[in-house]
């Protein structure tokens, strides 16, 4: 049986594979049915089927919610190793499906959800109700690695408006690997712009599907990456403020510029190792090497003359010759001219003359 097992799972996709397992009977002691109930919350830990040999106590392989109709749905921890290394959707990801025919008889069933460690999905209609399905954790460096859910009677809470972006309008492209033709380059890019898009996730241990960790030689070794959105896509035409909401959804976050020329997604897929992508890095702008001057370099003027006229002469002239005339001629004529005679005295020498 565990054979058989192994030939469906190397090439079926594992909402098949776990359809089957609890149609076949399958690992049946590792089957868990969950009932509806209004106030209880229960926890399962699940293993994959490939780590069946390794379960002990407590381990369940599938846990099927059980329903008043033909109709149930079933978890699963989908581990990527083993007889599922092959597995083509949803690698170490906890899987919600539905079947009908009680999962005892052959029916379709429909893939609902893919989620990683913190994930949650909401069954809006069990029976009238709301169920929610939560991934409490995913430890992947467990020997088996297992995931613990969380199954309860609830509703989804308003998803809030998103946060309006308020952050620089230019933002940095960045090669996607240094095996690119556009190794080590960069670019300025406006937010608006359409570009590819590249995620990473900070992690000190394996964070399981999707994450990837392919180049740690030169990509610091707790940064890991994905280039699939949350529902397996390629984007290769987003703006900037859609690319943050992208590694978001995917519990990551856009890679800063040195990551990325770090190679830390590379090989992660979609072809972007030659594309030009998101990153969270500001660009950078030119400025001036100075501000400019705001006003004149030379001094302002003196309110008030830097020093007062005088108010008078700085010599008055002497009121009277410096030296009076004698009142005889000199024996003999000067041969200068007297420097100064008032004119009274000048008229009485003129006088004695006649």
């Amino acid at each position: 049986m565990h054979l058989l097992m192994t030939c469906i799972s190397l090439f079926s996709y594992s909402k098949t594979i776990n359809r089957k397992s609890w149609q076949a009977r399958w690992y049946e002691d590792r089957h868990a049915t969950w009932s509806y109930t209004s106030s209880t919350s229960t926890t399962y830990k699940l293993i994959g089927q490939a780590n069946y040999p390794d379960a002990v106590a407590g381990d369940n392989v599938i846990v099927k919610l059980n329903t008043n109709t033909a109709t149930d749905y079933y978890v699963a921890y989908n581990r990527q190793i083993g007889n599922n290394s092959g597995t083509r959707e949803g690698g170490n990801q906890v899987l919600i499906w539905s079947a009908g025919g009680e999962g005892n008889n052959y029916a379709e069933s429909e893939l609902l959800a893919k989620l990683n460690n913190g994930g949650t999905y909401l069954i809006s209609d069990f029976d009238g109700n709301g169920v929610i399905v939560s991934v409490t954790n995913i430890d992947t460096s467990a020997n088996p690695a297992f995931a613990t859910i969380s199954i309860e009677s609830g509703t989804a809470s308003p998803t809030p408006a998103p946060t309006p972006y308020t952050g620089p309008t230019s933002k940095l492209l960045a090669c996607g690997s240094s095996a690119g033709g556009c190794s080590g380059q960069t670019q300025d890019a406006n937010i608006s712009e359409l570009h590819e898009v590249r995620c990473c996730h900070d992690s000190t241990t394996d964070p399981g599907n999707p994450w990837k960790q392919l180049f740690t030689g030169t990509c610091p070794n707790d940064i890991w990456g994905e280039s699939e959105d949350a529902n397996n896509v390629c984007q290769n035409a987003y703006n900037y403020v859609d690319a943050l909401g992208m590694c978001a959804e995917l519990g990551g976050r856009l890679c800063t510029a040195a990551e990325l020329l770090a190679d830390c997604t590379r090989g992660t897929g979609c072809s972007h190792d030659q594309d030009m992508i998101w990153s969270s890095t500001d660009a950078v702008t030119d400025s001036p090497s100075s501000s400019p001057v705001m006003t004149p370099t030379t001094e302002s003027p003196t309110a008030t003359p830097t020093s007062s006229p005088s108010q008078s002469p700085s010599n008055r002239p002497s009121g009277s010759p410096s030296v009076k005339p004698s009142m005889s001629p000199s024996k003999s004529p000067s041969k200068e001219p007297t420097k100064s005679v008032s004119t009274l005295k000048y008229l009485y020498m003129i006088a004695l003359l006649i």
